[in-house]
């Protein structure tokens, strides 16, 4: 049976897979679906200790995932999941990777007005690097 490690992205947990986790079992699959790091706490204490986590800390927890698995792993992330899924693969053995909806890199343009207005209250926030944003304060009509 084939492993699939299913990583998802921000604000919901391992959760979040649902009937797509079970139809992949029913494909025969075996199915992981951890929660990132204190995505699956109650919102508020989320909100308070997830800014201090980081993109290195999340990697970390699915390395070790991974590598306590008897064969390398499918990796499959959505959003915030895929650049996870590219740093676990650089760091051990994957049988491959599968990326859904990957954030844009860098070299992408992705500052558009919708964008600004949406997070502008986040970025103005003194220390907001090592805060975690807060989905119910984003301006929800421009996502």
């Amino acid at each position: 049976m084939k492993n699939i490690v299913l990583i998802h992205g921000t604000w919901c947990d391992g959760s979040v897979w649902g009937d797509f986790a079970s139809k992949l079992e029913k494909m025969g699959m075996r199915v992981h679906t951890p929660s990132l790091r204190y995505h699956n706490l109650p919102y508020d204490e989320v909100m308070e200790k997830v800014g201090a986590v980081s993109l290195t800390d999340y990697a970390d927890d699915l390395v070790t995932l991974v590598e306590s698995l008897e064969e390398p792993p499918l990796l499959l992330g959505h959003s915030l999941g895929c650049l996870l899924a590219q740093m676990v693969a650089e760091r051990t053995q994957v049988a491959g990777m599968i990326l859904m909806g990957p954030a844009p890199t860098a070299d992408i343009f992705a500052f558009y007005p919708t964008m600004i207005r949406c997070f502008i209250r986040h970025f103005l926030r003194w220390g907001f690097w090592k805060k975690c944003t807060d989905p119910k304060k984003l301006d929800k009509k421009y996502y």
